[in-house]
């Protein structure tokens, strides 16, 4: 759920109608299978909830609070409260996902970042490879490589 919006000028209805899905039905859902033998836990965050994005604080403190509560899920394992290991993914936008962005977006976005649009390909193959590196929590970034990591890792104000 995304409703952007400068968060001063949201109201309380609002955030909590972006923070519902992501963050009580993770709760619900956990707990309704806290109980099952799972092969994994996947959860579908987004690279928001790291990186955040002007107008949607709301809806990065969904996405941070699915990678946060990966790390706990994983503590319960340990402690054997959970059965199986819990991933978060950050994924960028996908091109044929369901939170489109418009043609001049994608293009502001590529030309400020060097990110773009995943293909369902891609977020496939990278899918699989997530689940098998072991980690707990995976950012995806897809398109320029060399402008992506200058503006990951030189840029102070992300």
């Amino acid at each position: 759920m995304v409703n952007d919006n400068l968060i001063i000028n949201k109201n309380i209805e609002e955030v909590e109608e972006v923070l519902a899905p992501k963050v009580k039905g993770l709760v619900y859902l956990d707990q309704a299978s806290q109980d099952l033998n799972l092969d994994f836990f996947i959860l579908f965050s987004s690279i928001a909830g790291v990186m955040g994005n002007p107008g949607q604080a709301d809806y990065a403190a969904a996405n941070a609070f699915m990678d946060a509560y990966a790390e706990y899920r994983n503590k319960l394992m340990i402690a054997k409260k959970r059965q199986e290991k819990t991933l978060s993914i950050n994924w960028p936008w996908w091109k044929e996902g369901g939170m489109k962005i418009d043609e001049e977006n994608e293009k502001l976005i590529l030309q400020s970042t060097g990110m773009a649009a995943m293909q369902t390909k891609t977020g496939m193959q990278v899918l699989y490879q997530a689940m098998a590196c072991g980690d707990q929590q995976v950012m995806v970034v897809v398109g320029e490589v060399a402008r992506i990591k200058q503006k990951l890792f030189s840029d102070t104000s992300l």
